[in-house]
């Protein structure tokens, strides 16, 4: 089964409550240069690029086909957020959090959430 809620789907939504055979969503993150390609120390840390996130998604989930066109059962979040590439030692850090909220949702969908995001690179 198809999940609506996640991390390259809508990040807002509860997993547990969005099930279905059937799933259309769409998703759109704009990222905006803070600084890159810097050496900003801080302790051990070079923080060398900052992105700020902004986040638009739409989508719905369903067992039936119908079930997709219905607007009463589809969902729109948006967000917040910032990308980070950190340099610890030997390692490069990504670092991405967002803050994401429903913004039209059925009651068993609606929420608001933090996805926090972390690859590390030798």
């Amino acid at each position: 089964m198809f999940k609506l809620g996640g991390r390259e789907a809508l990040k807002a939504v509860n997993d547990t409550s969005s099930r279905g055979t059937q799933e259309v969503h769409l998703t759109n993150e704009l990222f905006v240069p803070i600084f890159r390609n810097r050496d900003y120390r801080m302790w051990q840390l070079h923080w060398n690029t900052m992105y700020g996130i902004g986040y638009l998604g739409a989508g719905t989930v369903g067992f039936k086909y119908n079930q997709l066109v219905k607007s009463d059962a589809a969902v729109v979040d948006a967000g917040l957020g910032s990308e980070m590439a950190i340099t610890v030692r030997d390692f490069d850090v990504l670092v991405s959090v967002v803050y994401a909220r429903t913004v039209k949702a059925p009651d068993q969908l609606k929420g608001s959430k933090v996805r926090f995001f972390i690859r590390t690179v030798r």
